[in-house]
C-alpha cells in the first residue's frame, strides 16, 4: 500500500490539516465525494461547525441536494479515524472511544449510511494506511452489521430509522465503563409522513427533547440536527423561527441552538446561488419549472430549496384563485395596450413599490417595484417586477447626473425606468418614516429630469395589520379571477399562495397591493371618425348648468 502514502515531506502537515479541517479530510480521504465540483463557501462554514468542540446543539438547515449527508458522513469518519491517532500524533489529549448515533427518516437511508461507513472502513486504502484497519468484521466480540458498527479502536456507531429506537441506548468499554452518546446526528429525520398530524409532530419533538438530549454525554457530547423544513410546525421550522427571532432581537447568545442555515438563492454569492459550481441558477430554474408543472406546485420548490414553507392551513388563497395571461405590452400613437390572443386591449398602467430601506431589514428583505395594467373591465395584468436586495434608494451619479460606472441602481431608478417604458398613470409607495427617503429622492429625480408626469402617491398604512390590508385590497380581485400573472412569476405566485400570518415573505404581494390600490380602468379614450382611438377632449359645460 506504499503507493497510497502522501509525499513524505508533506505527510505530517496534511494529516494535521485534515484533523483541523473537514473539507481537507474529505478531499484527501473521500475524493469521490469531495472532488466532484469546486467546494462551495458554505461547505466550509458547515464543516467548521461540525468540528467545533462544543456541547451546544447544532442545527444545519440547508436545501435538498446540497451535501448535508455527505458532510455528516465525513464528520463521522473523520472522528472515528482520529479517535486514537489524534493523541498518538500529538493533536489531542483525548483518546476516549466515541459512541455515535445516527438517525435517518427511513430504514433504507439508515442502512445506506452504515454501508457507506463500512465500505470505507474496509476498503479505503489510503485511510487504512494511515489509520489502520478500523473494521471489526473479523474480530471476535465486535459488532459489524447492517445498522451497528463497532470499530477496532472501540468506537461505536448505531444507525436507526426512527428516533424512538435510538433513545436510551449506551455502549460499554472495558476501561471507560458505560458510555453515553458522544454525538447524535438527526439527519433528515423529519418527513411528510411523521409531521402530517399535530400529535405526530408533538411526539417527534418530545422524543428529541426528552429522549435523545438526556442520552447525550453532558460534558462533551453534542446533538446535530441536519434537515430541511417539511411543515410550518415541524421541529426544523420551529428552530428556524426561533433563530430568526433571536437574531432580530440580538439575543442569539441566549438561544439554545447554534444554527447554520442557507437558502439556495444567494444574491451576493457567485451566480446568485448557494452552490454555483454544482447547482447553478440554470439548474435551480429547471427544478423550479419541474415543481411548477407538477401536482405539488411551485410551493414544493420554495419549501425544499428556499426553506419557505407553504402553510396551506393558514393560507388565504389557493391555486384556483390564480389566472395567467400570455401577451405583451405596447404603446401605439400614444395609446397603451396589452396584446393578448392577437387582440389589442386598451389599458392604464400603474406601479406599486415596497422598498426595504430600514437598516434592520435592508439585508433580509427585498425591495420590489411592480408594474401592472388595468383594462376597461377592471382586469389586472402583472407586466413586470424587479425584486432586489441590498439596493439604495437612488444610484450614485456624477456631476452630469449620469449613473456612475458600476454603481448599483436604486429603487427610484427602477421606478423611473418602468414608469417611462409603461407610461404609467401613477406610482404608489407606502408612506412611512423609513421610506421617506424614497419619496424625497423621487422628487429630486423629477426635478433633475424636469418631468412630473408620473405622479407619486404615498399611502399611509394607518396601523392596519399588513395581511389584513393586503387581503382587503386584493381578495375581491382574486375571488373574481381578475388578476392575471405571467408564467414564470414563481416568486409572486408563491407569496400569493402563502399569504397569511406564517408567510415567509410578503414583499411582492405587498407591491402588488400598492399597484392595485390606486388603479382604475381607462375611460378617457374615444374613436374618432377615422376609427382611431384618441383621448377625449374636454367639453365645456354650460356655465348656467354648471
Amino acid at each position: 500500500m506504499g503507493g497510497y502514502r502522501f509525499p513524505k515531506d508533506k505527510e505530517e502537515f496534511l494529516l494535521r490539516e485534515a484533523y483541523n479541517n473537514l473539507i481537507v479530510f474529505g478531499k484527501l480521504f473521500l475524493p469521490g465525494d469531495f472532488l466532484k465540483s469546486e467546494t462551495p463557501a458554505f461547505h466550509y462554514v458547515v464543516a467548521k461547525g461540525l468540528l467545533e468542540k462544543s456541547t451546544k446543539p447544532l442545527a444545519i438547515i440547508i436545501p435538498r441536494g446540497h451535501g448535508k449527508t455527505t458532510l455528516v458522513r465525513a464528520k463521522i469518519l473523520h472522528d472515528i479515524c482520529y479517535c486514537k491517532k489524534a493523541k498518538e500524533w500529538g493533536l489531542s489529549d483525548d483518546d476516549d472511544p466515541l459512541f455515535y448515533g445516527w438517525v435517518s427518516s427511513t430504514q433504507r437511508k439508515s442502512m445506506n449510511n452504515i454501508k457507506y461507513i463500512r465500505l470505507h472502513a474496509e476498503s479505503n486504502l489510503i485511510m487504512r494506511y494511515y489509520f489502520g484497519d478500523l473494521s471489526g468484521r473479523d474480530k471476535r466480540g465486535f459488532v459489524w452489521g447492517r445498522e451497528d458498527l463497532e470499530f477496532s479502536n472501540r468506537c461505536s456507531l448505531v444507525s436507526r430509522s426512527n428516533l424512538s429506537s435510538l433513545r436510551g441506548e449506551n455502549a460499554a468499554d472495558v476501561s471507560a465503563g458505560a458510555i453515553r452518546y458522544s454525538g447524535v446526528f438527526l439527519d433528515d429525520t423529519e418527513n411528510e409522513a411523521n409531521t402530517r398530524t399535530a400529535s405526530a409532530r408533538e411526539n417527534l419533538a418530545l422524543t428529541i427533547m426528552d429522549g435523545i438530549f438526556p442520552s447525550v454525554d453532558v460534558h462533551k457530547g453534542r446533538v446535530y440536527f441536519v434537515g430541511t423544513p417539511v411543515h410550518y410546525a415541524s421541529f426544523c421550522q420551529k428552530i428556524l423561527d426561533s433563530y430568526y427571532k433571536h437574531k432580530e432581537e440580538g439575543t442569539l447568545d441566549k438561544f439554545m441552538w447554534e444554527v447554520i442555515t442557507f437558502k439556495a438563492t444567494q444574491p451576493k454569492a457567485p451566480g446568485g446561488v448557494l452552490w454555483n459550481s454544482y447547482i447553478p441558477r440554470s439548474v435551480l430554474d429547471r427544478i423550479k419549472l419541474t415543481y411548477a408543472q407538477s401536482p405539488r406546485g411551485i410551493a414544493g420548490y420554495y419549501q425544499e430549496y428556499e426553506l419557505e414553507i407553504q402553510n396551506a392551513e393558514f393560507a388565504l388563497w389557493n391555486r384556483n384563485h390564480l389566472r395567467y395571461w400570455d401577451g405583451y405590452f405596447t404603446i401605439e400613437d400614444g395609446v397603451k395596450y396589452i396584446v393578448k390572443d392577437g387582440e389589442h386591449i386598451l389599458v392604464n398602467t400603474f406601479i406599486g413599490c415596497d422598498p426595504a430601506t430600514d437598516i434592520r431589514s435592508k439585508a433580509s428583505n427585498y425591495s420590489v417595484i411592480m408594474a401592472i395594467a388595468i383594462d376597461k373591465d377592471n382586469n389586472g395584468y402583472v407586466l413586470e417586477y424587479v425584486r432586489k436586495r441590498y439596493i439604495p434608494s437612488l444610484a450614485i451619479r456624477n456631476a452630469n447626473g449620469e449613473i456612475e460606472s458600476g454603481a448599483t441602481w436604486g429603487v427610484v431608478d427602477y421606478i423611473f425606468d418602468m414608469a417611462v417604458r409603461y407610461d404609467v398613470n401613477s406610482v404608489v409607495v407606502e408612506d412611512v418614516a423609513m421610506n421617506r427617503t424614497i419619496l424625497n429622492d423621487y422628487l429630486y429625480e423629477c426635478k433633475r429630469r424636469n418631468t412630473f408626469k408620473y405622479g407619486l402617491i404615498g399611502v399611509k398604512p394607518g396601523g392596519t395589520n399588513k395581511v389584513n390590508r393586503i387581503y382587503s385590497v386584493m381578495n375581491n380581485r382574486f375571488a373574481s379571477g381578475s388578476v392575471y400573472l405571467k408564467d414564470g412569476m414563481y416568486e409572486l405566485e408563491n407569496e400569493i399562495l402563502t399569504l397569511g400570518d406564517k408567510m415567509a415573505y410578503d414583499d411582492l404581494v405587498d407591491a402588488l397591493t400598492y399597484a392595485f390600490m390606486k388603479s382604475y380602468p381607462p375611460s378617457n379614450y374615444v374613436y374618432n371618425k377615422n376609427k382611431v382611438l384618441v383621448k377625449k377632449k374636454p367639453v365645456a359645460k354650460n356655465w348656467m348648468a354648471a
